[in-house]
């Protein structure tokens, strides 16, 4: 089976990439990211080592978390690997490093009443540190 969308033909090998399934994934996306916010906010609220009391298992702010950043971070994945969208993982590299560079300028403001510039050495170190995380991300 396969689709002609912009004189490109798609292939179903992948299921997540069906014409009904591209939409779906941004629909869960946007519910995963929903579920992301609240763990987020129950580290920030009630920290990270503390767990509902109603839960029986017991689980962590922390882990849940975790078990979010990783549902978010697969989601992404499927969506950059969307063949109309065609979202190269250099695309997202680099607007990371543009939002490191960001909340650098903004915490360092929030601390201090002036700005303060982050030498580039710094800086560069930063985004080495990044790109060891995340070649060891891929592996």
């Amino acid at each position: 089976m396969s689709e002609k969308v912009n004189n490109t033909i798609l292939l179903y090998d992948n299921p997540f990439n069906t014409f009904n399934n591209r939409f779906l994934n941004h629909v869960i996306l946007h519910e995963e990211c929903g579920e992301l916010i609240q763990a987020s906010c129950k580290v920030a609220r009630f920290g990270p080592d503390e767990y509902n009391p109603n839960d029986p298992k017991h689980i962590t702010n922390r882990q849940k978390l975790v078990k979010e950043m990783g549902d978010v971070l697969a989601l992404i994945d499927i969506i950059c690997d969307d063949p109309i969208l065609k979202i190269a993982p250099e695309e997202l590299k680099q607007q990371k490093f543009a939002k490191f560079r960001k909340l650098l300028d903004y915490y360092t403001f929030a601390e201090k009443p002036k700005r303060t510039i982050v030498p580039e050495e710094e800086f560069r170190s930063c985004q080495q540190s990044a790109e060891i995380a995340d070649e060891y991300d891929r592996s």
